[in-house]
């Protein structure tokens, strides 16, 4: 019966007896125990198998599970007369952007969207910036999340001349508690417009990955009617 016998000097291994007798290096990976240093662990130089590479349960899939779960019963997709959740992250700038506070001042159209300069997501933001002066008349603020760094935002900001909040959200958490987050195993973004008014309620949802100016258009109609 295999047992752990000692400690790896590599702190990322595990050692066992095992059946490959006297190697002087057994592979793992990029990584390899020398004889020698288990033998240090070992005073028997019983044969020993490292365990680098054990396979273990993914820690994929229990993020994937958690936020799967966390969405579906604890704080469900926003949908149209739902409020919005809350949430803090960085902008282009690097300073910390908390949607409430944001709220408590304007309308905010928060637009979701894959990857900053990219064709359609150049178009996208382009098209709130040349609208931009409208969506404040309306008394609305805009605010971009993709999962992008702080510093491509910066850089995206900059090259496009756009006026308005980039915000970063790297580890997607954002993304998922709004429904935003990729699918076919992350190969296609989402690309989410949502309009939310001054008490948080979401007023409207535009979802298309294509209809790249349809995001503005929809949301400038909305918060038209809404200051009527």
């Amino acid at each position: 019966m295999n047992k752990i016998v000692a400690n790896c000097p590599d702190p990322q291994h595990q050692t066992m007896n095992g059946t490959l007798p006297n190697h002087d290096a057994i592979p793992t990976g990029n990584l390899s125990c020398t004889k020698k240093q288990l033998n240090l662990y070992d005073p028997e130089k019983k044969n020993q198998v490292c365990l680098h590479q054990t396979p273990q349960f993914p820690t994929s899939f229990l993020k994937f599970f958690y936020f799967w779960a966390l969405r579906r019963y604890v704080m469900p997709k926003p949908v149209i007369g739902s409020k919005a959740h809350n949430f803090e992250l960085r902008d282009q700038n690097g300073d910390m952007i908390a949607l409430q506070p944001l709220l408590s001042k304007q309308n905010i159209v928060l637009y979701f969207y894959p990857k900053d300069e990219t064709p359609g997501c150049i178009r996208e933001a382009c098209g709130f910036r040349d609208e931009y002066e409208s969506f404040l008349e309306v008394g609305a603020q805009v605010v971009g999340i993709s999962a992008d760094s702080v510093r491509s935002h910066k850089r995206f900001a900059e090259n496009r001349k756009l006026p308005f909040i980039l915000l970063s959200d790297p580890s997607l958490n954002v993304h998922r508690v709004y429904g935003a987050e990729p699918n076919f195993f992350g190969m296609l973004r989402a690309r989410v417009t949502f309009v939310i008014d001054k008490e948080g309620t979401i007023r409207h949802v535009f979802d298309s990955k294509l209809n790249f100016l349809g995001h503005v258009k929809s949301s400038l109609e909305v918060l038209q009617s809404l200051s009527q």
